[in-house]
């Protein structure tokens, strides 16, 4: 008969099958789980602790081990996911004679992975991380898969002048944090909802700050955030030049209001906006602002334009590596055209001298040092820079600056 210890162990891995089972891959795995989560008020923090990392660990297993056994792949993705857990990891390899998980003596992703290799030949790295072989040539392959495995945390980026209010706050509510320069750092999972209701912070990965920090602006110039999303690269911008005059737009009319929201909540001059298709962009794009005259865009309108391009999203999968067992090869050259199709349809409203700003959160040369070099040899643009963007606790992105030449320059 089962210990209550064993009991409860059975339970939670009974609900984390459920919860794999009945994701469809459709939505970030943080809004299946949230439903869930509502609709099990019984489930306690630790409960929602180990059902989130349990997910994850098979998540960054990838496409290795597809035809295992579910205890097993659980106890292969809790092992190598952290040193939490042994009693999980005892309970799901009962009479499977894998028992080398529980030596404590190794401890390092990389001793690890090599432990699973000499156990289990067929196991290749490439099925963790897929096209493998395509990432950008700057990256130390092994070490990046490596730190898929580790949970990264969450960022904010807090309001300008108000980082100290944003400490007093977080210390209030017992919540534990660090600084790097004036980016703050939580645990993932941690209820970050008082600083955000306060206009205190946004959520704003540290490499997409970074990114963001690479855009100079003169104030009165005017600058477009082409793929504005949900707007944190044009909240950033704003929030850190004064005087801008910041045009933003997106293919979802939510996605606007959303981004409006942002800035109303953070206290921020709106931007103009307007909805837009960059796959079908007419001469002449017309961007609106509350109370005030819409304003007319045509070619050479902007000083500078911020494409934060639509792409695999792979440098997040350390963050969110649901995506990691469902994504195709194929997806990169799709990318690719589509990322060259649209910073191509945006070139004509940036004047001679102007600055495109090519952002994307992939690690693959195709959506990155391709893209760009493309660009250059077609239209009439100058690389000032090309980088990755890495931190240990954060996504990776690629950031270009291509400047276009002014009529001496070509």
């Amino acid at each position: 008969m089962n210990s209550p210890e064993d009991n409860r162990i059975a339970n939670r891995i009974k609900t984390v099958r459920n919860l794999i089972e009945t994701y469809t891959f459709k939505v970030p795995f943080h809004h299946h789980f949230q439903f869930h989560a509502r609709s099990n008020k019984q489930w306690g923090s630790s409960d929602r602790r180990f059902y989130r990392h349990a997910c994850y660990s098979l998540f960054r297993l990838g496409k290795a081990f597809r035809d295992m056994d579910f205890e097993t792949k659980l106890a292969l993705g809790l092992y190598l996911n952290s040193d939490d857990y042994r009693d999980y990891i005892r309970f799901l390899i009962k009479e499977k004679n894998i028992d080398w998980l529980l030596d404590d003596s190794v401890i390092t992703i990389q001793n690890k992975i090599e432990n699973i290799q000499i156990h289990f030949p067929e196991f290749k790295l490439t099925d963790i991380f897929p096209a493998l072989d395509e990432v950008s040539d700057s990256i130390d392959k092994e070490k990046f898969v490596e730190s898929i495995w580790k949970q990264k945390r969450v960022w904010l980026k807090p309001a300008k002048g108000l980082l100290k209010e944003a400490e007093v706050l977080l210390e209030k509510i017992h919540i534990n944090y660090t600084l790097n320069a004036n980016a703050i750092a939580v645990a993932n999972g941690e209820n970050i909802e008082p600083l955000i209701k306060k206009g205190l912070a946004q959520v704003m990965d540290l490499s997409s700050q970074q990114a963001a920090a690479k855009v100079t602006i003169n104030s009165g110039e005017k600058i477009w955030d082409c793929c504005a999303g949900a707007g944190g690269k044009s909240l950033y911008v704003a929030n850190e030049n004064e005087g801008v005059n910041l045009f933003a737009s997106d293919l979802r009319s939510t996605a606007i209001d959303n981004l409006l929201e942002r800035f109303r909540s953070m206290n921020l001059k709106l931007p103009f906006s307007a909805v837009a298709d960059l796959e079908m962009l007419p001469p002449d794009l017309f961007f609106t602002h509350p109370g005030i005259s819409p304003v007319t865009a045509g070619k050479g309108f902007f000083d500078a334009i911020l494409m934060d391009a639509p792409c695999t999203g792979s440098g997040t999968w350390g963050r969110t590596p649901e995506y990691l067992p469902v994504f195709k090869a194929i997806d990169i050259d799709e990318a690719h055209n589509k990322q060259f199709a649209l910073a191509s349809s945006v070139l004509r409203f940036l004047k001679p001298g102007g600055k495109l700003y090519y952002i994307t959160c992939s690690v693959y040369k195709k959506e990155n040092e391709d893209v760009v070099e493309k660009l250059t040899l077609i239209h009439d643009l100058i690389i000032e820079s090309s980088n990755l963007i890495t931190n240990d606790d954060a996504d990776t992105l690629f950031v270009a600056v291509l400047k276009k030449k002014i009529q001496e320059e070509k």
